[in-house]
């Protein structure tokens, strides 16, 4: 998910600077997204970072990226009663049920 429109990227590629969450759909990936890729994304300083966890059927939201550091310190992990909310901007959250997006 990125900041702004799609035409602010006409002049260039996004920057991890624009990324507001990456989202990370894992079966056989687990281990390296939440090893290697979470250390690249909060490295980067992705604000949040979701994993949609197959394996366990959950949803594992990282957010806050610990300064110099390769990890979230916030961690939340949802199943399919709960409900995800992804900030878009500063003022806007969007909200949906895990359960939409768990097979």
């Amino acid at each position: 998910m990125l900041r702004g429109e799609p035409r602010d990227y006409l002049p260039r590629l996004p920057a991890a600077a624009d990324a507001l969450a990456v989202i990370e759909v894992a079966d056989s990936s687990l281990e390296i997204d939440r090893t290697r890729k979470l250390a690249l994304r909060a490295r980067a300083g992705i604000e949040q970072y979701l994993i949609v966890n197959l394996r366990d059927h959950s949803v594992e939201v990282h957010e806050a990226p610990a300064p110099g550091a390769e990890r979230y310190d916030r961690v939340t992990v949802l199943g399919p009663g709960d409900v995800l909310s992804l900030r878009t901007d500063a003022e806007h959250t969007l909200t949906i049920e895990v359960s939409r997006i768990l097979p």
